[in-house]
């Protein structure tokens, strides 16, 4: 993460464009401030320096909309750089000790969480297929569907994905749950350490079906894999996210359509990652 900061630090020429582009900044008290000033304090926070504030301030508004990143006319990713400050942020409040204590708890409750909610909506041997590692599963696959973990929340969403994989004679594996953790509970919490050894130990699970993609459907999830560098090796493969390959496949969709579905929906437009938008209404539309 250091090294990442300091590479910001350098290329960052404090336009002020990733806050002007910001959809929370009129929610705020930041509201009217000089663009400039507050990108140069978030600078300044991420390298440990003395800081104003409204840097911190604008951190905590981030809703990860990812307009910051279209914005910047630098090699800069702004989404990340407010990510590295709220990890900072919670690193001065707690100290690391602080931190590390303080994640491993959320996890633990949150891992017990997942497995009493998930519980209730499957059957045992159906939660241990989701979640394992390896046991019972294929060695290699073409695709690698990482589902996250807060979708066992709502497993239907889960078979209702896996059940289009086979009518689409997809051949696949399913990963998710605690065990493939991405790490980004960790980050937040400012437990740098443990979020980058869990994301890196899930995409030694990933690699090793020997995939030609992983197949997401959390964006947060996808940003952390995508945008933050991994420890160790990086993973050379790539990730897309759920929506771009329905999109893509959206011929083959038709073509198992039984019926018309006459209906009006509000979409509501979540960005976070590109084209996702386009391509829900591309598969909507079909």
């Amino acid at each position: 993460m250091n090294e990442d900061i300091a590479r910001m630090a350098a290329a960052c020429t404090y336009c002020g464009e990733c806050f002007k582009a910001c959809p929370m900044v009129p929610y705020t008290d930041l509201a009217g401030a000089d663009p400039e000033r507050v990108t140069r304090d978030v600078i300044d926070l991420i390298q440990d320096k003395e800081v104003r504030g409204e840097g911190a301030a604008w951190a905590e508004a981030c809703m990860m909309s990812g307009l910051c990143v279209d914005a910047c006319p630098e090699p800069v990713n702004p989404r990340t750089m407010l990510a590295y400050a709220r990890t900072k942020l919670r690193i001065k409040e707690d100290g690391v000790a602080g931190r590390k204590a303080e994640s491993g708890e959320f996890f633990k409750l949150f891992s017990q969480t997942l497995k009493l909610v998930a519980g209730t909506q499957m059957e045992p041997e159906r939660f241990r297929h989701l979640t394992a590692v390896r046991r019972g599963k294929k060695s290699q696959a073409d695709i690698v569907f990482y589902f996250g973990c807060n979708l066992l929340q709502t497993p239907h969403i889960v078979f209702t994905v896996l059940d289009v994989f086979e009518k689409l004679n997809v051949d696949y594996v399913v990963e998710g749950g605690a065990a493939n953790c991405c790490g980004v509970n960790h980050l937040r919490a400012g437990d740098e350490e443990g979020g980058g050894r869990m994301k890196t130990n899930s995409l030694s699970h990933f690699a090793a079906f020997d995939p030609d993609k992983v197949v997401t459907f959390c964006p947060s999830c996808q940003m952390q894999y995508t945008e933050r560098p991994p420890l160790g090796k990086p993973t050379d493969m790539p990730f897309e996210h759920i929506t771009r390959f329905l999109a893509d496949r959206v011929d083959a969709l038709k073509a198992l359509y039984v019926r018309p579905v006459e209906k009006r929906v509000g979409l509501h437009e979540h960005t976070g990652l590109p084209g996702v938008n386009e391509d829900v209404r591309k598969v909507l539309r079909s």
